[in-house]
C-alpha cells in the first residue's frame, strides 16, 4: 500500500461527515500541548475538506514541520484531496463563526456548502431571515461574480471584484481567516478607493441592506449627504407680478439620486472647474445604475461633452491660424556718388523698376579770383560797361 507523504495542517474532530474544524500548529512544543487540549478526540479526512472520510494521526518532529498523515486503511484508496494547508478549512471556520454571529444578533440563519461547484469549499451561502442572501466566495480562481438583486456578495482576499460594483456602492466587502492558535480568526474588510480596512467580527452588524462596518457606514453616511460644491449666488427677484417663477431644484438630503444629478446640473451651468465636474458626473452616473429618465440621460450627455472639451479639447474647432503675410525683402537703393548725370545714368542702366528719381543738381562753381579783380574796363566794379574813348586835353 502507498503511504500518502503530503504535508495535512487541517482536519475534522469526532468523524468523517464532521464540520468542527482544527489546525494542527507546525512547532513540537506547540503539538504538545495541542494533544493535551485534544486527548478524546480524533482526527479525520473529512467529506466537507474534500477528503475521502479516512483517519488522521498527529506527527510530530524536532527538525520538520509537524502534521497530520493518513492512517493506513486496506480497503481504502489514495486521498485525492485539493487543499491541505492552514487554509484549507476556512470555509469551515467562516460557516462556524458567522452562523455564531447572526445568533448573537438574534437572527435566526441557515448556511450550506455547495457540492455542485467546482472545489468544494469555494463557496458558502447564508440565508439569514429577512436579510436576503450572503454569499461567501473564497475561490481566487474564479470569475468576478455579479450581484443579483437581494444579495450581498463578500469576497476572499484573493478573489477579484467587479471594478463597476466598486464606483457604485463606493465599497467591496472582504473576509479572511487569520491564525488564532489551534483555530482561525474571521475577519471582515471594507476595500474603498483608499485601500481595505479590516474589523472583527463583533464590530460588524447585519443591517437592513446586509452585512455592515463602520467603513460602510461611514460610506453610505457620505453618499446620503449633500456637500456643495461652492457658494450659491443669492437669487434675485424678477421685477413685475405677472414674472412666472423659476423652478429651483433643492436636492434633499434623502434622495441621492436627486441631490447628485441637481450638483451636476449646476455644474455644467455655472461652467465649474474640470475637478467639480468630473466628481459630480462619477455620482450621477453611479446614481443611474439603476435606469434613468430621458432628462437625465440629456444632461448626463451634456456634461460628458462640457468636460471633454474643458479637459481633453475634443469636439472644439482650433483658432483659426491668422494668413501670414508675404514681406518682400526690400532692395537696396544704390547711394549716388557724382553728377547728377552720373546717376542717372546708372539709373537708366538697371531698367528703371521703380520711380525715377530726381537727380541732384551739379554745385555751382566758385568764382576765381581773376574773375573776382576789377576790370579796368569796366570800371572796377565787375559788371560790363561801355569803353570811354581817349580825348585829348583841351
Amino acid at each position: 500500500m502507498l503511504r500518502d507523504q503530503r504535508l495535512v495542517q487541517t482536519a475534522v474532530i469526532g468523524h468523517t461527515e464532521s464540520e468542527i474544524p482544527v489546525v494542527l500548529p507546525m512547532w513540537t512544543g506547540e503539538v504538545a500541548a495541542f494533544r493535551r487540549a485534544h486527548t478524546a478526540d480524533t482526527f479525520w479526512c473529512g467529506r466537507w475538506l474534500g477528503g475521502r472520510g479516512g483517519r488522521l494521526t498527529v506527527k510530530s518532529y524536532q527538525d520538520r514541520v509537524c502534521h497530520f498523515a493518513h492512517v493506513p486503511h486496506p480497503g481504502r484508496g489514495p486521498c485525492r484531496r485539493a487543499a491541505l494547508g492552514v487554509a484549507s478549512a476556512d470555509h469551515l471556520y467562516i460557516k462556524q463563526q458567522v452562523l455564531a454571529w447572526l445568533a448573537g444578533q438574534s437572527v435566526t440563519a441557515h448556511a450550506r456548502l455547495p457540492e455542485d461547484v467546482e472545489r468544494l469549499g469555494a463557496e458558502v451561502l447564508f440565508e439569514p431571515g429577512g436579510y436576503g442572501c450572503l454569499r461567501v466566495l473564497l475561490d481566487p480562481h474564479a470569475p468576478p461574480a455579479s450581484a443579483t438583486p437581494g444579495t450581498q456578495l463578500i469576497l476572499g482576499p484573493h478573489v477579484a471584484h467587479d471594478p463597476h460594483r466598486l464606483t457604485v456602492d463606493g465599497y467591496v466587502l472582504r473576509i479572511r481567516c487569520d491564525t488564532n492558535g489551534t483555530s482561525r480568526r474571521v475577519m471582515i474588510g471594507t476595500q474603498t478607493h483608499d485601500g481595505t480596512q479590516w474589523f472583527d467580527l463583533d464590530e460588524c452588524h447585519l443591517k437592513p441592506w446586509g452585512l455592515s462596518t463602520p467603513t460602510t457606514e461611514e460610506v453610505r453616511r457620505l453618499r446620503a449627504t449633500v456637500h456643495p460644491l461652492g457658494p450659491v449666488p443669492p437669487r434675485t427677484a424678477l421685477a413685475g407680478p405677472s414674472a412666472p417663477a423659476r423652478p429651483v431644484a433643492a436636492p434633499q438630503a434623502h434622495d441621492a439620486r436627486a441631490a447628485a444629478f441637481a450638483a451636476l446640473q449646476q455644474a455644467a451651468e455655472q461652467d465649474r472647474s474640470v475637478r467639480e465636474l468630473r466628481h459630480c458626473l462619477t455620482h450621477a452616473e453611479a446614481a443611474e445604475a439603476g435606469g434613468a429618465s430621458a432628462e437625465e440621460d440629456e444632461l448626463l450627455r451634456r456634461a460628458t461633452d462640457l468636460l471633454l472639451r474643458k479637459e481633453r479639447g475634443v469636439g472644439v474647432s482650433p483658432p483659426p491660424t491668422p494668413a501670414r503675410r508675404r514681406s518682400h525683402p526690400s532692395r537696396p537703393q544704390p547711394r549716388p556718388t557724382g553728377s547728377g548725370s552720373t546717376a542717372a545714368g546708372a539709373t537708366g542702366r538697371r531698367g528703371g523698376s521703380g520711380p525715377a528719381r530726381r537727380p541732384r543738381p551739379a554745385p555751382r562753381p566758385l568764382p576765381s579770383r581773376r574773375a573776382a579783380a576789377p576790370d579796368r574796363q569796366t570800371g572796377g566794379h565787375g559788371t560790363p560797361g561801355r569803353t570811354l574813348a581817349h580825348r585829348p586835353p583841351a
